[in-house]
């Protein structure tokens, strides 16, 4: 074989052998980082932008601490066995990449009393002219609340339609002040809140005009609705407040820095981009790990056509986004794992079929935490809490027909809803602990969520029940069910098909009536029920002796809402539980306060919220205890440590306080990224 024909067939091995993987970096606060640059670390690339339109399978892009004020689209895939990594390079956990949606807001100059429209604080006040619209101001990186009036709780309409609201009491502005406010309506009777836009105002009828109706052909119930005017800047009166205002082609903003200073002394950030911050379109083998992502006006992450599979997203901050967190819908064996989503519109959205969703923090977000929308998902290990604000909040919500759902040993704490499932089937609930909501817990809801197996679990302190169980065939053991009140912890009939034993029953002490309800027998007993329906014939209706919990759970009274004090609240049912004196938490919060006085459906107590509530949330009665550290699990004394099928523990075995710390394998350190 002569020397050419070796040469030759060496040539063609190498054109078939596979290109390696490159490593190539991004550094936004490099003083040569450009996106002219081959990658490398001496020579970075600019932006992420770059680095998603550069890469092939296999490749990896290490991203330098910096803010990236840019949206990203990514337009190629990896390949199985060869993603294409997106990586947030850090060298100490504080350190942060992060995607910003929010531009620089500069340029600040003091108000004069014409430029804040007569406002007499118009000397405190700073503003700045932009050329977008931002729906967030953040200062120094806490997001400021908009001007509002008032300033805390909310004003009753008196009247008006679809589209108008009228208040004698309240709306006594000039029209000057009120056209171009927004207002934040509350129907109550929909449990639904709308932001809408006054259009017009007619000062002798104190009607305003939306741009919008309030809500479909909904009309004002008169002495019910409630509403509150916003973003005007005539409504700031106190340091920490803006608002926004458009003028033609420029828009602008208006702050009373917090610390009563100068605004030039403060980084201002405005929010300007919308869709997602990062988005991998139809990509399929994509790793996104480690990123801040954060102040979008739509969501974070994710994609909303159809073709994504196959996206791994982990160790991510995502919060402050307008919509959606975490948004992976049509994206098949997708992996959530290990990330923050707090304070966006929903936590995380996964339609993610055959997906994982695992050791999540999800907390705070203005409506739902975590939301299901494919089959097959397995749901692991995971902290979502204090989803109770508007709609109808829900820490977790399954739905549309969904099939086949593993949700096992999370923690769900302090919900409007716990779980609420709708057209769903064949899931199985394991191990989880779900404690505190405003109604049901667990909700089988609208007749239709059917074949579960609830076994092992948790389930304590809820507003009505902690199992609504309106679908059948539904397989209940092993498990531990606590009311904190004199309500029955769920009820169902001979139709529903269920089969339970092995569970441990309480509600408070010195409670009466049935636990269960069977067949609509209100007026049964323990022993009627257990007679009349064949089940549970091992189970046991005992204090459960929980290491550390309240001795009693109870709701607010929400149509009260608007006769609550700083100090003083209205309950939901009779107040015969409480005696002054005792130790009371609100809203599972951590902070005793002690009762001063108690009436037939009220409290006062001490110390007092900072503001008005809201709305209406939960009260929990620790009597004499000052410590509030929630623990759930069995003590050795409890009744149910020999009850389950096995003669072992019943009820879910999760240390709150280690998720908490989010520390999910109870190795005693926090698996999840440090959240700012």
């Amino acid at each position: 074989m002569s020397d050419r024909t070796i040469l030759a067939i060496c040539a063609t091995l190498l054109l078939s052998l596979p290109a390696s993987a490159a490593t190539y970096y991004v550094d936004g606060n490099a003083p040569n980082a450009s996106d002219d640059n081959p990658g490398t670390e001496a020579e970075p690339w600019q932006t992420i932008t770059k680095a998603a339109a550069s890469l092939v399978p296999g490749d990896t892009v290490l991203v330098k601490p910096s803010v990236y004020r840019e949206g990203v689209v990514l337009r190629v895939s990896g390949e199985e066995g060869k993603p294409i990594t997106f990586r947030a390079l850090r060298s100490r956990p504080e350190e942060r990449v992060v995607l910003s949606g929010a531009d620089v807001v500069s340029g600040w100059e003091r108000c004069t009393e014409q430029i804040a429209h007569g406002n007499p604080n118009h000397a405190r006040i700073c503003y700045a002219d932009i050329d977008w619209t931002p729906t967030r101001l953040v200062e120094d990186g806490a997001t400021l609340p908009t001007a509002r009036e008032p300033n805390e709780g909310w004003w009753i309409a008196e009247g008006g339609d679809t589209h108008t609201v009228a208040d004698r009491e309240n709306l006594t502005e000039d029209a000057d002040t009120l056209i171009g406010a927004g207002i934040f309506f509350w129907d109550v009777s929909t449990t639904s809140q709308h932001d809408r836009r006054v259009t017009a105002f007619d000062a002798n009828a104190h009607m305003l005009t939306l741009e919008q109706e309030i809500y479909k052909d909904r009309v004002v119930e008169p002495g019910k609705d409630r509403y509150y005017l916003k973003n005007k800047v005539q409504f700031i009166d106190q340091p920490g407040e803006w608002a926004v205002e458009e003028r033609g082609e420029s828009v602008r903003i208006y702050v009373w820095p917090s610390s009563n200073g100068d605004a030039a002394d403060h980084l201002y950030e405005g929010s300007r981009r919308a869709r997602h911050l990062f988005d991998y379109a139809r990509a399929k083998h994509i790793v996104i790990d480690g990123f801040e992502v954060r102040h979008g006006q739509g969501h974070g992450i994710g994609s909303w056509v159809p073709g994504p599979e196959s996206i791994r997203v982990e160790n991510c901050i995502v919060h402050h986004n307008d919509s959606i967190g975490l948004s992976i819908r049509n994206t098949p064996r997708c992996v959530i794992r290990r990330n923050v989503a707090m304070h966006n519109y929903i936590g995380i959205a996964a339609g993610c079929e055959g997906g994982l969703v695992e050791e999540n923090e999800i907390g705070w977000n203005r409506m739902d935490g975590l939301r299901i929308g494919a089959d097959n998902v397995t749901v692991r290990r995971n902290y979502i809490h204090d989803h109770t604000l508007w709609g109808h909040a829900d820490n977790f919500q399954l739905f549309g027909g969904i099939e086949g759902m593993l949700f096992e040993q999370n923690l769900l704490i302090n919900g409007g809803q716990q779980m609420m499932m709708e057209g769903t089937s064949a899931g199985k609930l394991l191990g989880n602990m779900i404690i505190g909501c405003g109604a049901y817990a667990v909700i089988f809801g609208h007749a239709n969520a059917d074949d579960y197996d609830v076994i092992g679990n948790t389930i304590a302190f809820s507003g009505y029940g902690v199992l609504n169980l309106s679908g059948k065939g539904y397989r209940i053991r092993n498990n531990v069910f606590v009311s904190g009140h004199d309500g029955p912890l769920y009820g169902f009939g001979p139709q529903s098909d269920v089969q339970s034993d092995h569970n441990l029953w309480w509600r408070a002490p010195g409670v009466t009536g049935p636990p269960i309800v069977y067949n609509r027998d209100f007026n049964g007993t323990l022993e009627t029920y257990l007679t009349a329906s064949g089940q549970d014939a091992h189970s046991v209706y005992d204090d459960p002796h929980f290491i550390n919990a309240p001795v009693s759970y109870q709701h607010m009274d929400s149509k009260r809402l608007l006769e609550f004090t700083r100090d003083k609240i209205f309950l939901r049912g009779a107040t015969e539980s409480y005696e002054v004196g005792d130790i009371v938490e609100l809203n599972f919060e951590g902070h005793p306060r002690r009762i001063r006085e108690v009436g037939p459906d009220y409290i006062v107590f001490a110390p007092a919220y900072g503001n008005l509530p809201r709305k209406a949330g939960s009260v929990c009665n620790w009597r004499d205890n000052e410590d509030l550290t929630l623990d759930l699990r069995l003590a050795a004394a409890s009744p149910g440590g020999t009850l389950s099928e096995g003669a072992g523990r019943v009820g879910s075995t999760i240390d709150i306080q280690a998720f908490r710390r989010g520390d999910f394998d109870g190795d005693g350190e926090r698996e999840l990224p440090v959240v700012p």
